[in-house]
């Protein structure tokens, strides 16, 4: 490792600044608002992109940082979205603080946000890297209603058996004064250290973390726009509480080489929250993922916010599969002989259960039953013959579907009952079914698994007794709330029938969640 690279990337530049491709210069020349929001007594810098009236994404930055590191992220949202990102209060040009806690860096996250516009068109997205992770954690916990999700950019959360101790107490020092700007600039890394590639980036985050100050003794001169004394100031917190509080589904994004955030910690973190959780990891980068792969970082994110990205289809699947089920043990559930669906049928249990919607509780349908099994587990193959209208016959095949498999599909579809089918892009198969969700061995960036657990997911989080609703990658947002379990006009009226289904529940998620570049 380079040791002048890491701790003085900028100094053999010379003040100046290095190349810089024409993607980066086209990004930075779309200059945000810059306002500041007033939140409890403290003045919250706040940038912003895109109109008013568009879905919302705000971004959170890392610890000692500030919001114009997302500068040359954000205009690539900016067609489509309203791009909010606000600087805590104590780094970058928002006020500095007497005390810094915790629960006020999500005040300040929402109170921003909202007054920049993010939330106007229903629940934002928000994303949050590194100590900004941990404040978009602290959003789905406390106000996990009001947003569609949150995701995790190499957060700082560690594994039981890889907890960090916990630095002494350093002596204050106080702020340092450069009698140039180019100095500062000279001297300025990440933290933690790491080499960086992209110089370019380094050098502009640098220059817009330095601001003209004048010293005791009247003299003018450069420093960073940051409180010396923020650590001293600032009262931590257990992440795993915020983890395991969050009330809004999340996604993790982790620098597949950060010396940070390593891969047992991602696990861990991922065990703690719902199964099936969206969980990408950004090859060649380090714990500064947008810095170290801002354009790979860029499409993992256009990934998970598109609505026509593999999350957004297991959605739909869902969505329309929960519409379908309208009636108590209508919802069959059938494999192939050799391979039933057993988790897929316990996930949609527990999710009728916890949903509290009975009509939600499918049946296992068994090629064989074996002597002495439990009354809901000895519905045999016959029961396809009695299918009928009005309910619905959900096929799981991890296979080429056997031809018995198929004869039943034809006669239950012919007297009436939806088929729905999860394959592995089975043409048979999906000729007979009105709703299909096929996942490609080697093609496809999910198991089949992975893809049961998803659906099961969604299944119970559409129209669940808070009346959520699903926007992005699966996120809960509180748009378009609805009748509750109990109250007259709950279920809703119409079923699938059509192929045209997927268009039509397409449409209305965009409606919901509005559509992305």
């Amino acid at each position: 490792m380079n040791e002048t690279n890491v701790m003085a990337p900028l100094q053999a530049f010379h003040g100046l600044k290095p190349p810089a491709p024409i993607w980066f210069e086209n990004a930075i020349a779309e200059e945000p608002e810059r306002t500041f929001v007033t939140v409890e007594g403290a003045r919250v810098e706040t940038l912003a992109w895109g109109k008013r009236g568009n879905p919302g994404l705000v971004f959170l930055h890392g610890g000692a940082a500030h919001a114009d590191w997302w500068s040359f992220v954000a205009p690539f949202f900016a067609r489509e979205r309203r791009v909010v990102a606000p600087t805590f209060t104590g780094m970058g040009r928002s006020d500095w603080r007497q005390v810094y806690s915790f629960d006020q860096f999500v005040r300040e996250a929402r109170e921003a946000g909202r007054a920049a516009g993010a939330y106007e068109a229903g629940p934002p997205t928000v994303v949050g890297h590194s100590f900004g992770g941990r404040v978009a954690m602290g959003l789905a916990g406390d106000f996990g209603e009001e947003l569609q999700g949150a995701v995790m950019v190499d957060p700082p959360f560690f594994a039981k058996d890889n907890l960090r101790p916990r630095s002494p107490p350093r002596p204050t020092k106080e702020r340092r004064i450069q009698h140039s700007l180019a100095a500062v600039v000279a001297r300025f890394r990440l933290a933690p250290p790491q080499v960086c590639d992209n110089l370019f980036i380094l050098d502009f985050i640098a220059r817009r973390s330095a601001v003209e100050v004048v010293d005791t003794e009247g003299r003018r001169g450069w420093a960073l726009c940051f409180d010396p004394h923020f650590w001293e100031k600032f009262t931590r917190i257990d992440p795993t509480v915020l983890i395991t509080a969050a009330r809004s589904p999340l996604a993790l994004i982790r620098g597949e080489k950060s010396q940070l955030f390593h891969p047992e910690d991602a696990a861990y973190l991922l065990s703690l929250i719902r199964p099936g959780s969206p969980y990408v990891e950004i090859p060649e980068a380090e714990h500064h993922v947008m810095i170290d792969q801002p354009i790979a970082f860029v499409a993992a994110l256009r990934a998970l916010l598109g609505p026509s990205g593999w999350m957004e289809q297991t959605q739909e699947f869902s969505r329309a599969l929960r519409v379908s089920a309208r009636t108590r043990g209508g919802l069959l559930l059938v494999g192939t002989p050799d391979d039933e669906p057993w988790h897929l049928t316990a996930h949609l249990d527990e999710e009728s259960r916890l949903s509290r919607i009975p009509e939600l509780r499918p049946t296992l349908v068994r090629w064989r039953v074996p002597p002495g099994a439990p009354s809901h587990l000895r519905v045999g193959i016959e029961r396809l013959q009695a299918a009928q209208r009005g309910e619905t016959l959900f096929v799981v095949s991890p296979s080429t579907a056997p031809v018995p498999l198929l004869e039943r599909v034809h006669d239950a579809r012919r007297t009436g009952a939806t088929i729905f089918a999860l394959d592995q892009g089975d043409p048979e198969l999906d000729s007979l079914a009105h709703e299909t969700m096929a996942i490609r061995t080697g093609f496809d960036p999910m198991s089949f698994g992975a893809a049961q657990h998803l659906i099961s997911s969604a299944f119970g989080d559409l129209d669940r007794p808070q009346g959520f609703d699903d926007g992005e990658f699966g996120l809960a947002s509180a748009v378009g709330r609805g009748p509750q379990p109990g109250v007259t006009g709950y279920q809703r009226n119409r079923r699938p029938g059509v192929r045209g289904l997927r268009e039509r529940v397409a449409r209305l998620l965009d409606a919901v969640s509005g559509p992305t570049g």
